[in-house]
Order: C-alpha cells, then sequence, then structure tokens
C-alpha cells in the first residue's frame, strides 16, 4: 500500500536515521517528494551514510531544510567534519536540488563556528542545480576564539574563505541568516550581533563577502519555507 503513495512535501523530525533510512528504502513514494524538511541527529559517520542513501532515494526533492545535528566527542572531529560530510550525504547527487537550508541550533558556543564551517563546506558538493543555501544561526557562540592558536585560527578561515570563493558558482547565493532566538532563551543584544557580524565579514569570510558570494543577514531576511 505505501508503495502506492505520493508524497510531495515530507516532514521528519525526532525519529532515528535508521528508521528513516528503512522507511524511504520501503516505499517509492519518497521519490516523488519536492520538499523535504529533516531534523536528524547523526551521532556516527555510519549514520550520515545512512542520511545519504535516503537523499539518493528521494532524487525529486527541490528543497532541502534540514537541521544536522553531528554528535561528536571532541571539537577536533568536528573541525574535521566538513569535507568528508558532504561527500556522504550524496550532496551532489541530489541533482534538481534547488535550495538546501541548514540550521545551527547548538546550545555549546564551542562547537557553533566549526559547525558553520562544516555547513559551508557544501558549497563544495553542490549540485549543479542549487540556487540557495541558507545557513540559519540561531545563537551566537560567547567567544569568537576557538581553542587553539590565534595563527591556526587564521589559516582555518583563510582556507573557508578560499573554498566559499572558489567553489560557491555565480549562480548560487549562501545566506548567513542570524535568526531571532525564541523569547524563553537568552537573547544577544544588537551590539553584540554587530559584533559577530563584523568578525564574519571582516575577519573569517571578507573576500567571500566582497564578492558577493556570501551574504550576512538578520532576522529571517531570506525565506526558510
Amino acid at each position: 500500500m505505501l508503495s502506492q503513495l505520493v508524497i510531495r512535501e515530507l516532514c521528519i523530525t525526532s525519529t532515528p536515521i535508521a528508521f528513516i533510512h528503512e522507511f524511504v528504502r520501503r516505499t517509492r513514494a519518497a521519490g516523488a517528494v519536492t520538499k523535504f524538511v529533516l531534523t536528524a541527529c547523526a551521532a556516527t559517520w555510519e549514520e550520515v551514510d545512512k542520511l545519504g542513501e535516503v537523499l539518493v532515494r528521494m532524487r525529486s526533492t527541490r528543497r532541502l531544510l534540514a537541521v544536522l545535528l553531528l554528535i561528536t566527542d571532541n571539537l577536533d572531529q568536528v573541525q574535521q567534519s566538513d569535507r568528508p560530510l558532504w561527500t556522504r550525504m550524496n550532496l551532489s547527487r541530489c541533482s534538481v536540488l534547488e535550495t538546501l537550508n541548514l540550521t545551527i541550533y547548538n546550545k555549546d558556543p564551542a562547537y557553533i563556528l566549526p559547525l558553520l564551517a562544516a555547513y559551508l563546506a557544501a558549497v563544495m558538493s553542490a549540485p549543479s542545480s542549487l540556487r540557495m543555501l541558507n545557513i540559519f544561526l540561531v545563537a551566537l557562540p560567547q567567544s569568537y576564539d576557538p581553542p587553539f592558536a590565534p595563527a591556526y585560527m587564521r589559516a582555518f578561515w583563510d582556507e573557508r574563505d578560499e573554498m566559499v570563493v572558489k567553489h560557491c558558482p555565480r549562480r548560487m547565493t549562501v545566506n548567513l541568516d542570524l535568526v531571532p532566538m525564541p523569547a524563553s532563551s537568552a537573547q544577544t543584544t544588537e551590539a553584540e550581533r554587530e559584533v559577530f557580524k563584523t568578525f564574519i565579514t571582516k575577519h573569517c569570510l571578507p573576500r567571500s563577502v566582497k564578492q558577493g558570494r556570501l551574504r550576512v543577514l538578520e532576522d529571517s531576511e531570506t525565506t526558510g519555507t
């Protein structure tokens, strides 16, 4: 019966990746999905591989809205996760994908910037159809100095800046959207947000911003639907 269904929009939250993988594997209905909203927690590379198989089967998806929570035991693993992440997610095989929305909702400030770097690496595996990469940043890091030497930090972000400039096609726009925190959460002040915007545009990704490859937005100026 499931194989006779036609699903155009699919929203999956708080569901084990193994279950998502099995559902998509067992039904042809997922092959017609054009909008896929996913909140998934990938604790292992095996689960990342399963998500990659899910995306390949959902070949008609034009809009992928995802909150990917990468759970690791240490910051170094997050720092090294950007390159293999999108290759193993099979992003390049999503041949009709036009919009990719990624949300960083992490309460540990130490992980926010490494996750941002990992999400930016999606440009390296983006299919030719992709026109918009939106990264929604719900919380700001409390410190802009990761736990390594400043020289390493500069080299790290110089490399990411070069990556975006080199691999982001002219037809594609990367938006970093600073989303207001929920009322029940600790709010960042306007001054703090401006400091962070300056940090990104002047110190982390200046060339990407100057060449128009990346925009820093506020208050959901870009659509997440």
